[in-house]
């Protein structure tokens, strides 16, 4: 038996097994290479060596760092013909969160450096970042998007519904986005809806109740229901990060007709709807401007979105491709 490429990921997590796992493993399928995804998290080293014996995959990919660089680099030198790319989903400041993941970046760096058969991927489009790493085998693997078919969503709720989807992280800007909502609903009745994960201490209720926001909490659940909650529930989304690698959230709201706030950090969103990370009146004109043209913004939309879909997928296989084929991939 013997597979293209074989994923390793954590089966625990979910919501990363779904779209880090099976969505690129079935765009590979489709696209005529093989692939499978495989429970890798907290296995010993001879359990994973069995693992790749029996597969034989001719690329292994450590998604998300699961495996730590030493158990990477002996698996490398005991299985020389497979290659292993193990990949980075995280934006370089949001490493900074879990000191942890800035070393073993370092370590997965040096790895690519040393042996021929590792690579280190990033899934930052910006390749001219990748030039400072001195690392030939520092490439780009653009994530694998899973395509929705939804026409524009050309009428909203009334009154519309707002989401703010996340984790309680630093880099998410809570606070600044639910200050931005409360001062959006003085000249715009809309209803706020609140999805955050790990808010244990229920600081964002906290948080939107001091500042006077109406508003609904839903509980996180699983991806496909998530995915169903965005194109049935919601209109408009708030996804005003300091910083972002690329933000899956913002690309399923696009899908669904569902204009988004952003900022910066979102690259694939029109500048019009990028606003100061740390400035909660700028948040708030930008929401108000889309409520205001919602239609227009629906359209708008869903363009992004059909775009970034085909051109994401186009790179992620693009790559993949090179690497069986035996070229030199090139972060550019």
């Amino acid at each position: 038996m013997s597979i293209d490429v074989l994923i390793g990921i954590n089966e625990r997590n979910q919501d990363w097994m779904e779209s880090k796992g099976f969505v690129p493993a079935d765009l590979l399928s489709r696209s005529g290479v093989s692939a499978e995804c495989c429970h890798v998290y907290g296995l010993c080293f001879d359990d994973v060596a069995d693992l790749l014996e029996a597969k034989n995959p001719r690329i292994f990919v450590n998604c998300a760092m699961i495996l730590h660089s030493g158990r990477i680099e002996n698996l490398a030198r005991r299985f020389q013909h497979i290659t292993f790319v193990t990949t980075c989903h995280s934006s370089q400041s949001d490493l900074a969160r879990n000191c942890c993941w800035m070393r073993h970046q370092t370590q997965f760096v040096n790895l690519a450096r040393v042996l021929s058969n590792c690579y280190y991927a990033l899934v930052d489009e910006r390749t001219e970042l990748y030039g400072p790493f001195r690392c030939q085998r520092m490439i780009h693997i653009n994530n694998a998007v899973f395509p929705q078919q939804f026409p524009p969503n050309l009428r909203p709720h009334d009154p519309p519904t707002v989401s703010l989807i996340c984790e309680w992280r630093l880099l998410k800007n809570i606070p600044n986005q639910l200050l931005a909502l409360a001062l959006a609903q003085q000249t715009s009745p809309f209803l706020a809806m609140l999805v955050i994960k790990r808010d244990r201490d229920q600081l964002a209720r906290r948080y939107a109740e001091t500042v006077g926001l109406e508003f609904e909490i839903r509980e996180w659940r699983p991806w496909r229901d998530y995915l169903a909650m965005i194109a049935a529930d919601i209109d408009i989304g708030m996804q005003v990060s300091f910083t972002e690698s690329f933000n899956f959230v913002t690309l399923d709201h696009l899908q669904a007709g569902k204009p988004v706030v952003g900022s910066a950090a979102i690259r694939f969103l029109p500048t019009e709807w990028q606003a100061n990370a740390d400035d909660p009146r700028d948040i708030s004109r930008r929401l108000v401007n889309i409520i205001a043209d919602y239609e227009n913004s629906s359209r708008i939309a869903k363009a992004i979105a059909d775009e970034k879909v085909q051109t994401s997928n186009t790179a992620f296989l693009s790559t993949f491709r090179g690497l069986l084929n035996g070229a030199r991939v090139c972060p550019a």
